[in-house]
């Protein structure tokens, strides 16, 4: 596939803590389950985590990109942010903060080893580090954006916890485009049920059970639903083989740890955003709405996705036929 330049900062080594804490936290398996196989996923945290969800209408753009279109570092830290807050701006730029810091210690360790011993070479290899942070910090706040944040490893692990809601909202967006695909007329409260069988052998990262109660899941679809269409890219991500919808010869072409490949996450997102058409019968308003998700700048070019979605799988539909509508 060929894809738009990017920036070279795909080689930036922090990259490498990104894929270790991703990579350490598996998940169940996109959009469908072997009876009695435990899968595991990172814990979850309590809610509310930061106050009760509330509705978000019309959402803007994620501002990708510099004024030439181009992808970096910083905005891959601005995905995961984005999907790990999709509803909380302070989050989002506690977390972004605390990644540059951390690029930016690992950049003062390699320039201070390049500049060996000379004391006016290791001066300004400090100086320009430093200018360098604090440019980046400028769109969180400065500097004094890191004086009363939460510790590193309070907002890597907050991080990493809420991977487990996030990827319950990219599951529930799966059930519904399948529905859809089955000819079921699909709605949050069926694949809420299917979600519920579905993660009663599911495991934390630590090889517990997670939380999975209806009031949870309903929880975790309405405080990630703006960035449901990005978790499910990461689950499809997470699980890219013959039978899944976004395939394409290569397990690594549309990675969301690498900023070479993040054009064409970014693509496999907005496809599923694009592919919201679920409009249950008797029903004005869908379930779900395009409106409601954070999209992709016009301004940022993604390379052309094609994918069949699937039905939903016959353990989902058994289930479905047992299901009674709430009211």
């Amino acid at each position: 596939m060929s894809l738009p330049t990017s920036s070279p900062a795909a080689s930036n080594p922090s990259c490498l803590l990104r894929g270790r804490i991703l990579r350490s936290t598996g998940a169940a398996r996109f959009g469908r389950r072997k009876p009695g196989t435990p899968v595991a996923r990172t814990a979850a945290p309590s809610f509310p985590s930061y106050g009760a969800p509330r509705g978000v209408q019309r959402l803007p753009f994620i501002p990708f990109g510099d004024d030439k279109g181009l992808l970096s570092l910083a905005d891959q830290d601005l995905l995961w942010a984005t999907m790990a807050y999709p509803r909380n701006e302070v989050a989002r730029h506690e977390l972004m903060a605390r990644l540059k810091l951390q690029t930016a210690a690992l950049l003062e360790t390699s320039t201070l080893k390049d500049a060996g011993n000379d004391p006016q070479k290791r001066l300004t290899a400090c100086l320009t580090v430093g200018a360098t942070l604090a440019a980046w910090l400028e769109p969180h706040g400065g500097l004094l954006a890191l004086a009363g944040a939460r510790s590193a490893e309070d907002v890597f692990r907050d991080w990493t916890a809420r991977i487990w809601p996030g990827s319950i909202a990219g599951d529930l967006l799966c059930y519904m485009l399948q529905m859809e695909t089955s000819g079921i007329s699909p709605s949050v409260n069926k694949a809420l049920a299917i979600e519920s069988d579905y993660l009663k052998e599911a495991k934390t990262g630590t090889g517990q059970p997670g939380p999975r109660s209806e009031r949870y899941l309903r929880q975790s679809w309405e405080e990630f639903k703006p960035a449901a269409h990005l978790w499910l890219a990461f689950r499809a991500w997470q699980f890219n083989d013959e039978d899944t919808p976004a395939h394409q010869p290569g397990p690594r072409w549309f990675s969301p740890l690498d900023v070479e490949t993040l054009r064409s996450f970014l693509a496999v997102a907005e496809r599923f955003a694009k592919e919201i058409t679920v409009r249950p019968q008797g029903r004005r308003k869908p379930p779900i709405d395009p409106a409601d998700f954070w999209r992709v700048p016009e301004s940022i070019a993604l390379p052309a996705v094609t994918f069949k979605r699937p039905a939903l799988e016959p353990w989902g539909i058994e289930l479905l036929k047992s299901y009674k509508r709430k009211v």
